[in-house]
């Protein structure tokens, strides 16, 4: 399950008003928490990295 969450970084403003959600996690879940920085990372050779390989 992709939770998108639009926002400011954490922390940056005081009092910003984010989004709650819960889901459930389940015995051998993983979460991942990242920025959009990390999909738009790209190698040596100029190729994003990309939400498909993450």
């Amino acid at each position: 399950e992709e939770i998108k969450i639009k926002g400011m970084p954490l922390g940056s403003v005081e009092s910003f008003p984010y989004q709650i959600v819960e889901t459930e996690l389940n015995d051998g879940d993983v979460v991942l928490m990242m920025t959009d920085g990390l999909a738009e990372l790209f190698n040596k050779e100029k190729k994003f990295f990309g939400m498909e390989r993450i």
